[in-house]
């Protein structure tokens, strides 16, 4: 944690290392194995402004309070109404940088869907690795219900990806598996196909995260010393549990298999 002091307002607020997240280049396919970059540096560049900009604000908003309050022309009526200028000047241009930070969280998370392919598809013309898919997917479904179930939560959590990928590569009826079982599998796809882009994906979700800790923690700080109470201070306290896009973003990436951080394991889940 970070501490910073101006006039009458004072901040505590998370430290976030920005050289760790880096650039955000990210690795990516078509869905046919063809490499590719995602360059999604607008949301670390937008997440580091946001947090640059409302300390800058709370600094002056702070020196701006202190100045006022060694004035000693006006009285305290006149103090009070200015004050609270103060305030509302730093709602209104806080205000605006909360929504350019959950407009980028939610193109981050609608291109993750759209980059980060859960499966990898055969190459054009395998008949052998079609034939392989469909011998998978018949003896997935062919397998008692609670044998299935077994069979499905352990391909979840990367223990058996052959027999993840086959399924994903049809229609969940092919396998005899539920909905919500194929989007099981679709995370288990994703962490792993891209194991160190969710990696670095958790870690600018936990930046949007942090940025939003200090918007708020700033907010609540000038707020009162501005003698603002009310409605506004309960939308700076909301602000620490994020907004709707980046909490979206941060549950969907907190969704994929943990074992995101190493290597699947190479069995086949299939009987020998």
């Amino acid at each position: 944690m970070k501490t910073i002091k101006s006039g009458t307002v004072s901040i505590t607020y998370p430290a976030i290392d920005w050289e760790q997240i880096g650039s955000m280049q990210l690795r990516v396919n078509d869905g046919h194995g063809q490499p590719g970059t995602w360059d999604a540096s607008f949301a670390v560049k937008a997440a580091r402004l946001a947090e640059e900009k409302v300390l800058a604000l709370a600094v002056t908003a702070g020196a701006d309070l202190q100045a006022l309050k060694d004035d000693k022309d006006l009285n305290h009526q006149a103090k009070a109404r200015r004050a609270g200028e103060i305030g509302n000047r730093f709602h209104v241009q806080s205000e605006s940088m909360v929504t350019e930070l959950d407009s980028a969280a939610g193109r981050v998370l609608s291109e993750s869907h759209e980059l980060l392919s859960p499966v990898k598809q055969l190459q054009q013309g395998d008949v052998v690795g079609e034939l392989k898919d469909q011998e998978v997917r018949a003896y997935v479904r062919s397998l008692t219900l609670q044998d299935r179930n077994e069979l499905i939560a352990r391909a979840a959590q990367g223990l058996s990806p052959q027999i993840t990928q086959a399924i994903l590569r049809g229609l969940p009826e092919l396998s005899g598996v539920s909905q919500s079982a194929q989007d099981r599998l679709e995370l288990s796809g994703i962490a792993a196909n891209h194991s160190p882009e969710i990696l670095k994906l958790r870690e600018l979700a936990t930046a949007f995260s942090s940025v939003l800790i200090t918007v708020s923690q700033a907010g609540r700080a000038v707020l009162a010393a501005s003698g603002i109470h009310g409605a506004l201070v309960g939308d700076y306290e909301a602000l620490a549990e994020g907004t709707k896009n980046t909490r979206n973003l941060r549950s969907w990436a907190g969704e994929i298999p943990a074992y995101a951080d190493r290597a699947p394991e190479n069995s086949s889940g299939l009987p020998a």
